[in-house]
């Protein structure tokens, strides 16, 4: 049952990481306050839905903060 668990937090992972990767590459890179305070937003985000440490979590949170920087219509 872990392993079930494992297999679909990856599967989750790596979409959003596709999604979040896809809709970047049509994004402008920007910069200036509003995008400092989309990082900051993001970055909180991820660390608090993908807490801990290993492997697992940190692409979690990789995943979760290029999908809401992609939603804040910012480049990750």
């Amino acid at each position: 049952m872990t392993t079930s668990k494992l297999v679909l937090a990856l599967s989750a992972g790596i979409s959003a990481m596709a999604f979040a990767l896809q809709a970047s590459a049509q994004l402008p890179v920007q910069a200036g306050p509003q995008r400092d305070a989309a990082i900051e937003k993001c970055i909180a985000q991820a660390h608090q839905q993908w807490p801990g440490g290993g492997e697992q979590a940190h692409a979690q949170r990789v995943a979760t903060y290029k999908a809401c920087m992609v939603g804040a219509g910012m480049a990750p």
